[in-house]
């Protein structure tokens, strides 16, 4: 039994990197072969290092996302496998962060308080306010970087400037938003 374990590894790592092939061609039906091989051993990977199943649902998800975004830095002369894994233990290492990081600035509370808090921050109306008082310019720089989230070249091009002129003001428009919300 055991002289036929080799070959049959051999056939599925062939058969996956042969999948990774047809990903990186953009197949849908490859990308869909391999998550359905794949998949389970990387959700019992994730299950043994994360204690919630709606985290592991989600971090599962988050590595299928990265697998498929990252499939054109995959080596088509290596194993599939141990870059998949790498993929998913780089994502878990993301997702422990963040957990940490929210951890530490949560509290949590036996009983909700009884009268509702408010925040500290201005505003939703305050901040539209102040945004229309920022000049023409500036307010555009931080509309595109900020609010809409474009990469600089694009907004730049947008703004009809350069990349560096529209950081400036995107800057600028930041320190007079803090003065103006403050004020």
């Amino acid at each position: 039994m055991k002289s036929h374990q080799p070959r049959q590894d051999d056939r599925r790592q062939s058969r996956r990197a042969r999948w990774m092939a047809e990903i990186q061609a953009d197949d849908r039906e490859a990308y869909r072969s391999l998550v359905d091989d794949l998949g389970p051993r990387v959700m019992a990977y994730l299950r043994r290092r994360l204690r919630s199943p709606h985290d592991v649902d989600d971090v599962y998800q988050e590595v299928l996302l990265a697998i498929y975004l990252s499939r054109y830095t995959y080596d088509p002369g290596c194993p599939v496998e141990p870059w998949v894994f790498a993929i998913a233990a780089h994502v878990l290492a993301r997702q422990w962060r963040r957990s940490y990081a929210r951890a530490r600035r949560e509290v949590l509370v036996d009983v909700p308080p009884a009268e509702r808090t408010t925040t500290a921050g201005p505003s939703q109306i305050e901040v539209c306010q102040a945004l229309a008082r920022l000049p023409g310019r500036q307010r555009q720089a931080l509309q595109l970087l900020r609010l809409a989230g474009l990469p600089a070249d694009v907004a730049a091009t947008r703004a009809g400037t350069t990349v560096g002129a529209l950081r400036v003001r995107a800057h600028r428009a930041s320190k007079m938003l803090r003065v103006l919300l403050l004020a």
